[in-house]
């Protein structure tokens, strides 16, 4: 049973502290990174994994060693997250003894209750647009924050509409840039309700 989640988002990650039966959640407690990259890691400075992982380590146990020893927590991150940088979060927590440790993007806590949909979100890195059946993620497309338009986006939807033979999906976003916006806007809020009830219905 998860008892406390932490978010990932760009330059800070913020802390929740969930009760048994997932009715409250605490507020919101947001510890910004020092010296220390956001996650997903900017390409150039992903090249010590050691080095990395390291700096995580002392952040993680600077700011929650006595806060989730023992603690099942669940790591909600970008996602673009790659499976290196999946595996530094998971043993940073480790480190601090914490009890169990589950990864999942924001793409896949958007919407809980629409069985066919497409998720879209944003990190420093690129512009993710998955396609889900119910819990499960079937394809996912990223695209380069940088140069990305909201014109690509569509295309890369369409792309995967025809692909499945789908049309007319619902759509739904969360941190997209003004300008790249498309579909149905999931709110901080949102995400919170979403997965409060993701964690009643798995326990």
């Amino acid at each position: 049973m998860i008892s406390v989640i932490v978010w990932f988002g760009n330059n800070k990650l913020t802390f929740q502290r969930v009760n048994k039966k997932y009715r409250t959640f605490s507020e919101p407690e947001d510890l910004l990174f020092v010296e220390l990259p956001s996650i997903p890691y900017v390409q150039n400075f992903f090249q010590d994994f050691n080095f990395t992982c390291e700096k995580l380590k002392q952040f993680v146990k600077k700011y929650f060693s006595k806060k989730i020893v023992k603690e099942n927590v669940l790591c909600v991150v970008p996602c673009d997250t790659t499976a290196n940088e999946k595996k530094i979060i998971c043993e940073s927590f480790e480190s601090i003894f914490a009890k169990n440790i589950t990864i999942v993007t924001y793409n896949g806590l958007l919407v809980d209750s629409i069985e066919s949909r497409m998720c879209i979100s944003a990190s420093q890195r690129s512009v993710t647009i998955s396609y889900f059946i119910n819990a499960t993620e079937i394809d996912k497309v990223h695209l380069n924050i940088a140069t990305v338009s909201k014109e690509e986006i569509i295309f890369s939807i369409r792309q995967i509409e025809s692909k499945f033979q789908l049309q007319g999906t619902p759509i739904f976003y969360f941190n997209l840039p003004p300008n790249l916006k498309i579909g149905t806007e999931i709110t901080d809020g949102g995400l919170i309700a979403n997965i409060r009830n993701i964690l009643t219905n798995k326990n």
